[in-house]
């Protein structure tokens, strides 16, 4: 494929065929193809190509991306609302990192079990 080769050429060598999946979303999985080979083709330029170990491991995909459609530009409530959730996800990110150092360097764990039932979440009691 690297060399100019089409997917076609290069199946018709290795006696295989050559299929196509429909547009599909990131964090969608088209039947054949696995979610590895998802991920990498979500960093491929159009026309870039690539290869991943098939389901089951029962030998490779090889795949090349022919068309990437944009995403739609987001309205302003939107966009309002997204930089909302990924400011509260941060600042939960770094309190979690700071309160894991501060129990690392203060020598303080957690009894998890104790915790839960502290909590009234503890499932097996009820």
């Amino acid at each position: 494929i690297k060399k100019g080769e089409t997917l076609d050429a290069i199946a018709k060598e290795a006696g295989l065929e050559v299929s196509a999946t429909p547009a599909f979303k990131r964090n969608e999985s088209p039947q054949g193809l696995p979610e590895s080979a998802v991920a990498q083709a979500f960093t491929l330029p159009a026309g870039g190509a690539s290869a991943a170990a098939a389901q089951g491991n029962a030998g490779r995909v090889v795949f090349a991306v022919t068309d990437i459609t944009a995403a739609p530009k987001l309205s302003d409530d939107a966009r309002k609302q997204l930089a909302s959730e990924l400011q509260g996800e941060q600042r939960t990110d770094m309190l979690s990192q700071y309160l894991a150092s501060l129990q690392s360097e203060l020598g303080v764990s957690i009894d998890q079990n104790q915790l839960v039932r502290v909590l009234g979440l503890d499932q097996t009691s009820q």
